[in-house]
This record gives C-alpha cells, structure tokens and sequence, in this order.
C-alpha cells in the first residue's frame, strides 16, 4: 500500500502551502512513423521497457482494435502466448476476492507495464454499492480499488472517503514505476445518468483506445463557465480559487473563458499523458483527497463550505486540463449526431440530443472479446436483442 502519511512539504489541510517542482512537463516525442505504428506498439513492448531478467519470456500480446464498425470483430485475433500462467489476457474478475487474474498475474511479475489497456475501476461498500459483474462482459483487464477493508491490495488504507478521485490518484502513485499503456478510470457502475444510453461493458467493447491518448467515457456534455448564477456561479468560483494552489503550474493559465468536457470523471488516458507531471504532485493531490478532517460527501447546498467536495468538484472539472488537452473540447472530438448502437444496430436509447454523442470514439469492436466466453455472450446477446424493443 502506499504511504499513507502526508509528506512534510505539503500540507494535507486545508489546501497546500508549498510549491512543487517548477519542472516542465514532459512532452513525450513522437515521429510520423512511431504515431502510426501505435497499434502494433501497444502489443508487443519493445525491449528495452521490460527489466533484463524477463526479456527472456515471450512478449505479451493482448487484443487488437478493428478500426471500422464495418470490420469482423473477430479478425485480427491475436495468438495465444506465453508469459503468464495460462496466456490468457481478457477480464476474469473474481466477484468475492476482486482479484481480476491478468492484472494480478501482471502485478506479480512487475509487468503492468506491458499491458495495453487497463481498467482502474472504484468502488464501495459490501456487497459493492454497484455490482461489478459487467467487467467480465467486456475484454479489458482490471484493478478494481475498494473502499471497504478485507480485500487485500484492492483495498484503500484510508477507507470510504476521497469519492474516485482518491482510487485514481491512489492507482497512479502505487504503480507509478509500472503504469499500463492506458489506463480507464471508472466509477464501477455499468449505467449512469452521464453515460446517458451507454452501457459501459458496450463503451468498453466498442472503444477506440488506439486511435487517441484521452477519451471521456461518458456521454453528457457539461459547462462551467463565468456566465452562470447560482450553483454554476458557485462552482466556476471553486475552479478558480483552487487553480493554482493544486495546479501548482501545471495546468497552464486560467481558463478565462470556460471549461467544456463530457460530465463526471469517467475517462481513458495514455501513460504518457500522466507522466507529464512528476509523482510528487499526483501524491499531492492523493493526500488533499484522503484527509479525514475534510468531508467529501456530494452536497450541492455545500458548496463553498466543505472543502472536500469542493476539491470534488475541482477534479471533476479539470481532468481533461491535467492530461494535456484543450480546456474547452469541442463536439467534433466526440461527433455531433443521434449514435448508433453497432452491436444492436439500432439508435442508441435515451441519446436524443446530438451533443451527446460518441459516434467519433465508439466504433471499433474489439478483437480480445472474442477470445472472452463471458464478453462473446454478451455481444451475442446484444445481437439477439437486435430488432427487439
């Protein structure tokens, strides 16, 4: 488990006082060539990422991305290979102990870092206040971060405060020497009202990983800008005041015109994204979200009273600003459009409104499903429903 205790630099309560390191965000370089060959390098790792002593094993190869709606989602099949105890690389979450197999047979090598797509999925309660069966009807490998004790690595040492900005800040500092290629953070529901007609295990199914270094997963688009009254006043208020004490820099100016991103931290980021920023100002930002004087609990008539949700808030807000992309995210990212369900190949319930689209991100059936019996169901079952209601 991480370190618990708040460093000396920085002060848990209410907000920091000293500066991080003034240090540039790290850029990463990437040529023509090495941009397009971002599928294939998401599957083999190179040679030198993996320590010496397991550059003997044969290198992980986990599912690959068709790139059209149009394509079979069973081409492409990769071949099963060696390096862990079965070669399988698709979702098998144990329901009781949340060991997810191919992230903890990963974990225990030290090879994370090989895997192409990880999902860091939080949760709560006993048994979980959203049940997670919906992992193993999507391909992805998990973490899943409890807020409950008993669970061994998967649970939190601070307990049930911190909402998912504590899990993903958590996530990021544990594994920071071996983070995934990707990672998706994920509330732990498969239905919400921010994913409008979106059921997660489809998201995940059907996402376009390869294709971007930042996605949001979900569907509703929100605003915070210095033009509201009331609660949006309120909230373009908590932005500001804590821009630059947790900014620290690193988000670059004042968004003087406002902030635009689909609602409520659910997204996909590339590790290279992340490493942007140093460990020191993720564990930063860990302590500020797993400080048991702060109240976190979601109260919007809180606002400017509990500092806990109000970092909530915060984060909620700027997640797309501290992966490097622009603070107000137009619809052509996500397309303009009434989406089409590809597994049921009909208009994706509820998405009445065109801002509400995922079309441009949602459309590349993924082949390691296939190699799933539990995500084959699933799809199949959808296709069934084809038609149907």
């Amino acid at each position: 488990s991480p370190q618990t205790t708040t460093p000396t630099q920085y002060a848990a309560s209410p907000l920091v006082k000293a500066p991080l390191s003034q240090s540039k965000p790290h850029t990463p370089q990437r040529t023509p060539e090495n941009q397009k060959n971002i599928s294939s390098s998401l599957l083999v790792p190179h040679p030198q990422s993996i320590p010496p002593t397991l550059q003997s094993t044969t290198p992980l190869k986990l599912g690959t991305s068709t790139v059209s709606s149009s394509v079979s989602p069973t081409q492409g099949l990769p071949a099963r290979t060696k390096g862990f105890d079965d070669g399988i690389r698709y979702a098998r979450l144990d329901l009781e102990t949340l060991v997810e197999d191919t992230f903890e047979q990963a974990m225990n090598r030290g090879r994370i870092k090989d895997l192409p797509v990880v999902l860091v999925v939080t949760s709560y309660g006993w048994p979980p206040r959203f049940p997670l069966d919906w992992i193993n009807r999507q391909p992805w490998p998990a973490f899943v971060s409890t807020k409950v004790p008993g669970k061994g690595v998967h649970s939190e040492p601070w307990g049930n405060i911190g909402q998912e900005d504590a899990t993903y800040f958590h996530f990021i500092t544990k594994f920071w020497d071996d983070l995934p290629e990707r990672m998706v953070f994920l509330h732990g529901h498969n239905k919400a009202w921010h994913q409008e007609g979106y059921l997660m295990e489809y998201l995940l199914r059907n996402a376009c990983f390869n294709e971007t270094e930042y996605m949001s997963v979900n569907a509703f688009p929100a605003i915070r800008s210095p033009k509201g009254s009331g609660k949006a006043a309120n909230e373009w208020a908590i932005i500001k005041k804590y821009w630059e004490p947790l900014g620290q820099g690193r988000l670059g100016p004042f968004p003087a015109k406002g902030l635009r991103e689909k609602c409520c931290a659910q997204f996909m980021v590339h590790r290279d994204r992340i490493k942007r920023h140093p460990k020191e100002f993720y564990a930063m930002q860990r302590d500020q979200m797993t400080d048991p004087k702060k109240s976190y609990k979601r109260e919007m008539k809180k606002m400017g009273v509990h500092v806990g949700f109000d970092l909530v808030l915060f984060y909620e807000s700027v997640w797309h600003v501290m992966w490097g992309e622009n603070p107000w995210i137009k619809d052509d990212k996500y397309g303009f459009c009434v989406d089409m369900d590809i597994e049921r190949e009909r208009p994706t319930p509820k998405n009445k409104d065109r801002s509400r689209c995922m079309k441009n991100v949602i459309h590349c059936p993924q082949a390691l499903c296939q190699e799933s019996p539990t995500c084959r169901v699933a799809v199949e079952e959808a296709k069934t429903a084809r038609g149907k209601g």
